[in-house]
């Protein structure tokens, strides 16, 4: 068992999961089990954690190969703010369903999702349906250049619904599937949107899903809509705080670096479609060695085309690399990016994220039989999972 706590613990033995689902304990190898006690063997198979993405688009799993060869704001103006218009919850409901199969079969059991501005009852019900442990708003935009009519909202009309799916779906920590509150980015939420969802989330402790610095472009449009630069516009409107979690964080320079870490919000590392977009790497070591909290995600099918977490990781992994040389990457830490530290993103880390006595029993099964990638037979059991997994 990769344990993925905080001491990166491997554990030969057995995993013991109580009746209400959470873990119970891991012991040591060789106990026997209790009378009445339902028992599997995974005699030479790999335990660890359910992946965490802190940042998906499970309403574009349909657009998957439909936006190709286009840089962010051509890829969100010519493809997909138009098909995201073209939602309606029967659609919705196949791509979030299409996606939730996708994420579940390779290994990632909670997520962290943007929906589009509208439908966001038909995402809940069908992660609710399907068994992923889930946190989705609706993408708040209520103004932007090239953005179809239909999906401009008032912003106020779009916490109205958040208000009412919240009786339903809590977001606190027992809730398996929750709200969030989604303000697509700051090209496209006004300047009073950001002052009213910041307090709504302050006010009922919810998270803020966002996109942040994710391209040059992005980076000079927000500066000349806003006299600032993201992270600081995002503090003084008072979005900044640990709920806040920003998507890509391309393009952070040292003093929104600073914002990030004095304000413990966090980034999400989505290096696939950064790559695909053209939009660059983001630094994840240097994010951690200041101590902002970092997540994985694979974004969407719309700019990833895969929703493989374990693929994700490995990009995370090979881009550290190239930027800071093979030994500034620790694979426990690399894993841990869609373990504990993505299960914080998400405001759970005292619920999934390690296998830990009281946890919930979120589990991915590898057999190393399966693939010729991954060999655990001696070296660092972590390396072999996030290199040949």
């Amino acid at each position: 068992m990769l344990t993925l706590d905080p001491r990166h613990r491997v554990v030969e033995g057995d995993l013991r999961i109580d009746p209400s689902g959470r873990i119970d304990a891991l012991l040591s190898r060789g106990r026997t089990g209790r009378p009445g006690e339902e028992e599997h063997d995974l005699a030479g198979r790999i335990v660890l954690p359910g992946l965490v993405q802190s940042h998906v688009h499970l309403c574009q799993t349909l657009f998957r190969g439909m936006a190709e060869r286009r840089s962010l704001f051509d890829w969100l103006r010519d493809r997909i703010w138009p098909l995201e218009a073209a939602h309606d919850p029967r659609t919705i409901r196949a791509s979030v369903r299409l996606g939730i199969l996708e994420l579940l079969t390779g290994g990632t059991t909670a997520v962290l999702d943007m929906g589009t501005t509208r439908h966001l009852d038909a995402i809940l019900e069908t992660c609710e349906e399907m068994g992923i442990r889930a946190r989705s708003g609706n993408a708040i935009m209520d103004e932007g250049e090239g953005v179809p009519e239909s999906l401009v909202r008032p912003a106020s009309e779009s916490l109205a619904e958040t208000e009412g799916l919240l009786r339903r779906y809590p977001a606190a920590p027992e809730s398996r599937v929750g709200v969030c509150v989604a303000p697509r980015f700051v090209p496209t939420v006004s300047n009073a949107a950001w002052d009213g969802l910041a307090r709504f989330a302050r006010e009922r402790n919810l998270v803020i899903h966002t996109h942040a610095c994710e391209t040059t472009d992005e980076v000079a449009f927000t500066a000349e809509k806003t006299g600032r630069k993201t992270f600081a516009y995002l503090r003084d409107i008072g979005a900044a705080s640990p709920r806040l979690v920003a998507a890509h964080g391309v393009r952070v320079d040292d003093a929104e670096l600073g914002i990030l870490a004095e304000s413990a919000a966090g980034i999400v590392h989505c290096p696939g479609s950064n790559a695909k977009l053209g939009s660059g790497t983001a630094d994840v070591v240097r994010f951690r060695r200041a101590g902002v909290p970092v997540g994985i995600g694979t974004d969407a099918a719309a700019c990833n085309n895969r929703l493989c977490g374990f693929e994700e990781l490995r990009r995370a992994a090979h881009a550290a690399s190239a930027l800071h040389g093979p030994e500034a990457v620790d694979p426990a830490s690399v894993l841990d990016l869609a373990g504990r530290a993505g299960a914080r993103l998400l405001g759970l880390e005292e619920r999934i994220g390690s296998l830990e006595p009281g946890k919930e029993a979120d589990l991915v099964v590898l057999d190393p039989r399966l693939g010729a990638g991954l060999w655990s037979g001696g070296g660092d059991p972590h390396a072999a999972v996030l290199y040949g997994a």
